[in-house]
């Protein structure tokens, strides 16, 4: 009888379960491949890097893709990624979160490297601002040996970068 009293009532203490598929992972930790600079894929989940943005930006031909610079770390050591949010506008195996790449004795947040090394934009944070401005201040990345420098972002130019043309004519003439 006092089974059956405890089988009746526990529905109304234990309220909805939730959904074992709409559940974000504490953590996701594997092999990662860059996608894009601030695109990882570890395990078969795909994780935007939270406070970076990548940047298409004009490169001299000698310049190697910050893709590959980003593959290079990543085929060495396995990532961590954490913190995850899954935003409604994200698929279902997609989320937002810091990742780091995990060595014997050190990790690397990768956020912080893509935009230290100048290859994208600190975004939505100040997290990373300081970083964005050491790589500036260094010149690296996207920050080396330009004045003028020319951003491109899905094929649209930033035209506060852009230098006026002074002096020249237009039509050719003398």
């Amino acid at each position: 009888m006092w089974i059956h009293a405890f089988v009746c009532l526990l529905p109304i203490f234990a309220g909805p379960l939730p959904s074992l598929q709409d559940s974000t992972p504490r953590y996701i930790f594997g092999k990662a491949e860059a996608v894009d600079v601030d695109l990882l894929k570890v395990d078969g989940f795909v994780v935007n890097l939270r406070g970076v943005k990548a940047v298409t930006y004009k490169r001299k031909p000698e310049e190697l893709d910050p893709i590959f610079h980003l593959q290079m770390m990543l085929d060495r050591q396995p990532v961590r990624c954490e913190n995850l949010e899954k935003p409604n506008d994200f698929g279902k195996q997609r989320f937002l979160g810091t990742c780091y790449l995990v060595g014997k004795r050190t990790e690397v947040n990768l956020n912080r490297w893509v935009v230290a090394n100048g290859f994208a934009k600190s975004f939505g944070t100040d997290e990373y601002r300081e970083d964005e401005e050491l790589a500036q201040k260094l010149e690296v990345g996207m920050w080396k040996n330009r004045s003028g420098l020319r951003l491109i972002r899905r094929g649209h130019r930033f035209p506060q970068f852009d230098k006026p043309d002074r002096g020249r004519s237009i039509g050719g003439g003398c």
